[in-house]
Formats: C-alpha cells, sequence, structure tokens
C-alpha cells in the first residue's frame, strides 16, 4: 500500500487541485518475503515505495508528494517556467450559442459578491480548483477568465480616478490588473466597486466544460471543437448535456493525468510482482 498527496501543477498543468490518492495491492506475507524486485531503477522505485505500508507495519503511513519516474513532480523542484499557460486550454473563438451560457450575469458581475472570483487571464500560469458548484456560487467554486485588454478604461472609471486621486485605497486609483491578480489572503482588500474598471461586462466569462476537461487531463486536442469533423475529438460531453451538467460533471472528476500516473505505478507493481 502506498499513499499519495498529488495536484496537476505537479506535471505542469496550470490548475491547483490538490487530492489524496493510494494505492493497494493484495498480496500474501509469505509470497511477499520471498520476492526479489527487478534490478531496474524505475522497479526499485516501485517497491520502495508500495511496500512502505508493509515495513511501517502499524506505524503512521507515509504520504509521498510526487511521483518523479512517470512526470509527477517534486513541488521543490518544480520548474515553474514550464508550466503550460491557460491559453493553451482555451477556445480562442466560441460560438455564439456557448459564448452566451459562459457569460457572467451582469448583476453578479456587478455585485459585492463578484468580488470573491478568482480571475485568471489567457497567459496566467494557475487556476484554482473546480467544484461541482461552478456557475453557482462566486467563491471557491473555480477560476473565470478575463478575455478583455487590461490597458482600457470605462468612461465612469476614468471619472472616478480623476475626481479621487488620493485614495490609494479604493478602486479609483487602482488598473484592473491589480484587482484581478491573486494575492495572499491577508494581502487582498475588499472592493464592492471593482467591476466598474471593466471596459465591458463581456469581458469576464466561466470556462466551458470542454476548457475545463483540458485543465482536468481529458484528451481534447483541438482549439475550436465546433469547425472539426467528430472523429478528431478524443473526449467529448454528449450533446444533450447541458453547460452546468458540464461543470457539475467535471467539478466531481479526478485529474486524469494524475490518476493515470498513479494507476500505472499500481499495475507496473502488480504485474512485475505476479508475471515476473
Amino acid at each position: 500500500m502506498a499513499h499519495f498527496h498529488l495536484t496537476p501543477t505537479q506535471c505542469l498543468i496550470p490548475n491547483d487541485r490538490p487530492r489524496y490518492y493510494c494505492i493497494a495491492v493484495l498480496v500474501s506475507n509469505e509470497y511477499l518475503s520471498s520476492y526479489q524486485p527487478y534490478q531496474s531503477s524505475f522497479l526499485s522505485y516501485i517497491t520502495s515505495v508500495i511496500q512502505c505500508e508493509t515495513i511501517l507495519d502499524n506505524s503512521s503511513p507515509i504520504i509521498h508528494t510526487e511521483i518523479e519516474p512517470l512526470g509527477v513532480l517534486d513541488t521543490k523542484n518544480l520548474p515553474t517556467e514550464e508550466i503550460r499557460p491557460i491559453s493553451d486550454f482555451v477556445d480562442t473563438n466560441l460560438d455564439d450559442s456557448i459564448r452566451a451560457q459562459v457569460l457572467i450575469p451582469p448583476s453578479l458581475l456587478h455585485s459585492s459578491a463578484s468580488w470573491c472570483f478568482d480571475i485568471i487571464r489567457p497567459c496566467d500560469k494557475r487556476s484554482s480548483c473546480f467544484t461541482h458548484s461552478y456557475g453557482k456560487f462566486a467563491r471557491g467554486t473555480g477560476s473565470v477568465l478575463y478575455v478583455g485588454a487590461l490597458d482600457t478604461y470605462s468612461e465612469e472609471t476614468n471619472k472616478r480616478r480623476e475626481d479621487n486621486p488620493d485614495d490609494i485605497c479604493g478602486s479609483s486609483n487602482r488598473t484592473l490588473l491589480e484587482c484581478i491578480q491573486l494575492v495572499s489572503p491577508e494581502e487582498r482588500k475588499f472592493d464592492a466597486n471593482w467591476s466598474t474598471l471593466l471596459p465591458s461586462d463581456n469581458d469576464i466569462r466561466y470556462l466551458t466544460g470542454t476548457e475545463m476537461a483540458r485543465l482536468m487531463g481529458f484528451p481534447v486536442n483541438i482549439k475550436n471543437p465546433q469547425e472539426e469533423d467528430e472523429d478528431t475529438l478524443t473526449f467529448r460531453f454528449p450533446p444533450n448535456v447541458t453547460m452546468k451538467q458540464q461543470w457539475k460533471l467535471i467539478g466531481n472528476s479526478l485529474n486524469v493525468t494524475i490518476a493515470s500516473s498513479v494507476v500505472e505505478l499500481g499495475f507496473s507493481y502488480f504485474i512485475h510482482l505476479y508475471l515476473k
């Protein structure tokens, strides 16, 4: 048995989804005591990781935080410059019917609750964990995407900045980038008027289910699925699944890339244990 605590960022995927994983292989003590692992670095790694529970017996389990031979890197050695940007996972040209489903309602966008949104840009290399309540609540359910310009402001915003030049704590002296960038919780200040910096209500939207699926490691490789033949997509939602249902399904899912590495590790141990 072996225990893991892993997140997609360790596979250079710009999404934070820490989850607990466990590998358990049932073998007899008699067989295990006579087993001699193959002399290869990968098999030695497998054996040392999975057999740790046998060695520890009833002690507290070791929580492993990497599977480096399979590309799940240790966070301490993570090459952050190699993490892929959000732009690699989102569609640049959405169909009008899809766009209408993912735009954030103006009533929510201009409410005080919108301050809780985790807003990411295409150039960013991070996104927060998606939950099954995505699209239902503003706080803690997953990132929303900013697709507008960062150097343009509405006339109302410019007037507020001119009328309140000394208001260094309010949004009148804050740029849009300063309002949407991620900061530590102790640094973040409530600003009910941040949305007045938006040039347009169409500049922030939810991610589509397909975009979220890409961030979850599902094999969706093309940029504009509505323009491609059906056979070009390895993964797609059934046509009768609504956008809200897609969000709920993805929010209850595991990251495929991480889960497949854990499964490969377990099967590798099993195969070499019984089929050597």
